[in-house]
């Protein structure tokens, strides 16, 4: 091919077909000498079957084989992996038969952690699944902290998402709020968020506050010694 070599332009549909999915007549591409993909896979159908390095072998699985074994989801994951380094229902990717790869891995994530291959290892390695949710709410909570410590109140518009899981800050939040007013009185992290919240936007907590102080048949005027003082009996009963 004129200007690129084999090896480039294997490399160039590859990155494609990671982006895109399935080349096809209708769906093609052009690579860099203005050369059809489509054509290019065509006629080195053979070739590429004969081949045995990664790039190849997941062009073939992707193009060709419709019908995907447990390895060939394996494989296509693991390429997934080690191109975008974790994989977030976000990412919505697929395999070559149009299922989700998320979806997929977290049906099996049991099955593939159990296995000695080297592929399966480095999925569970990168996934971090086995984190315990406590563990996972903590990491969480340290993002939220960090995030509020340059002065910016978490709203829909200034959103960004956790590095643990790709999931939103602000929508993780929302629903987590009055778990963290709560953990705030027996937990140093859980305060600090608070307190940071509360320096940007004073009655950010109000409305918790009065759930909370009715739920346990307090006054709405109570103090926060008062409030203090049942939260941290509550945690002391559940031990």
């Amino acid at each position: 091919m004129k200007g690129l070599s084999f090896d480039k332009a294997l490399d160039e549909v590859f990155e494609c077909i990671k982006l895109n999915g399935r080349i096809t007549r209708n769906y093609d591409y052009s690579l860099s000498n203005g050369v059809s993909m489509h054509r290019f896979l065509v006629y080195n159908k053979d070739k590429l079957y004969n081949r045995t390095d990664e790039k190849a072998l997941f062009i073939v699985n992707v193009q060709w084989e419709s019908n995907l074994s447990f390895e060939d989801k394996l494989f296509q994951a693991y390429v997934f992996i080690t191109s975008y380094g974790n994989i977030y229902r976000s990412l919505d990717l697929h395999f070559s038969d149009g299922s989700n790869v998320y979806e997929w891995l977290r049906n099996n994530f049991d099955k593939i952690d159990e296995m000695t291959d080297d592929k399966a290892i480095k999925i569970c390695e990168n996934l971090g699944w086995k984190m315990e949710d406590d563990e996972v709410f903590l990491l969480k909570l340290y993002e939220i902290y960090l995030f509020l410590t340059k002065g910016a109140l978490l709203t829909a518009k200034r959103d960004i998402n956790f590095t643990v899981d790709n999931s939103s800050l602000f929508n993780w939040f929302r629903y987590k709020k009055r778990e963290v007013y709560e953990l705030s009185f027996t937990n140093d992290l859980a305060k600090a968020v608070v307190c940071e919240l509360e320096k940007i936007k004073p009655n950010y907590f109000a409305k918790v506050k009065k759930e909370i102080l009715s739920d346990n048949g307090l006054p709405i005027d109570s103090t926060y010694d008062k409030l203090d003082g049942v939260m941290k009996q509550k945690v002391l009963k559940m031990m």
